[in-house]
């Protein structure tokens, strides 16, 4: 899951710099800055979660997989700014990692139940 989880981010990444690099996007608009923010944090998680130890994977049954699908499948049916729910789906997909993320790292820990 781990390196599948990676490269499904990795590229919902490239998918938001496309976003934000279009020239229909201007960057002073607020929604420029709110996915900007998102690709930082989603950025940071990925890093993260390269990090962890391979057992972490085992630990949980976290899939950010159809998440992240649907995130890219929304901005790239934006084809110019991308619409509120595309960027709303983005903010799901960080949600879900820093869910996963505070369950698998080490110390003290806000363990979400498996479902």
């Amino acid at each position: 899951m781990k390196l599948q989880s990676v490269q499904m981010i990795g590229n919902l990444l490239t998918d938001i710099d496309t976003t934000l690099a279009q020239n229909d996007f201007d960057s002073s608009d607020p929604s420029w800055h709110q996915l900007y923010a998102l690709r930082k944090h989603l950025d940071d998680q990925q890093r993260t979660l390269v990090t962890l130890p391979a057992s972490a994977e085992e630990e949980s049954d976290a899939d950010f997989d159809p998440l992240v699908l649907t995130a890219r499948r929304m901005l790239a049916d934006s084809p110019r700014a991308p619409s509120v729910n595309a960027i709303h789906q983005v903010a799901k997909v960080t949600a879900s990692v820093d869910r996963f993320l505070r369950y698998v790292e080490p110390g003290p820990k806000d363990r979400l139940p498996k479902r």
